[in-house]
């Protein structure tokens, strides 16, 4: 159920915005859900997310992750 999928997901990230995990399966959920440009949204946001908090990019791109 991918809808229950992300809602978990959303909920692990209100407690930890950069958990490379939710992240990762909330935005290969989207993405196999064909919505890729929502998909992309919510991997740039957290891209920021990442950035502001440790300083560094973030060391996977939306191709990377979306073709694991």
């Amino acid at each position: 159920h991918p809808e229950k999928i992300i809602k978990i997901c959303d909920t692990i990230l209100s407690f930890d915005s950069v958990d490379q995990d939710a992240i990762k399966l909330k935005v290969l959920t989207l993405y196999n859900q064909g919505k890729i440009n929502i998909a992309k949204n919510v991997f740039n946001l957290f891209v920021a997310e990442y950035k502001r908090i440790y300083d560094e990019p973030f060391p996977l791109t939306f191709k990377d992750l979306t073709s694991s």
